[in-house]
């Protein structure tokens, strides 16, 4: 194949010592964890958090999950790397609303992380933003895991 796909959780060394080779494109993964480690405002939601995803991987909080470079994935072949993927794994998983909640704030961060270049916002910089998904996820039905870490009620 000719893509590779790399994820953070790799040491440097696991990469080899031959660089990347010019024309050969890259994904850069965000970090793997997505079981979310600060409560949901809702506490409906507390079942599907311990329930859902594997727990092979740390949890990490929704800020954790924005708090990534893609570049870092790559040092120094930053110009290789042919986009962002946002991988997860569906084991746990038996519905759609199920994958929503485990997609959904996490893909928001993802994707601002893909569509900007350095330097790139902050946490609170995202927070708004963030924010301001919730109604649109609301009015299509979504299910999304509501972290306590984001005032889900935008101020505008």
């Amino acid at each position: 194949s000719s893509r590779l796909d790399l994820n953070r959780r790799r040491q440097p060394e696991s990469l080899g010592s031959t660089p990347p080779k010019a024309g050969h494109p890259r994904a850069s993964s965000q970090p793997s964890a997505i079981h979310y480690a600060e409560d949901p405002t809702d506490a409906d939601q507390k079942v599907w958090q311990q329930r859902l995803g594997l727990k092979v991987y740390p949890r990490r909080s929704v800020e954790e999950t924005f708090d990534w470079e893609p570049d870092e994935i790559l040092p120094g072949h930053e110009d290789l790397i042919g986009g962002i993927e946002a991988a997860i794994w569906c084991e746990t998983i038996s519905s759609i609303e199920q994958l929503e909640f485990m997609l959904l704030p996490r893909l928001a961060g993802v994707a601002e992380r893909a569509w900007s270049h350095p330097p790139r916002s902050t946490w609170d910089d995202h927070l708004p933003r963030l924010a301001a998904q919730a109604p649109l996820w609301r009015r299509r039905g979504w299910s999304f895991f509501t972290s306590s870490l984001v005032s889900w009620e935008p101020s505008w």
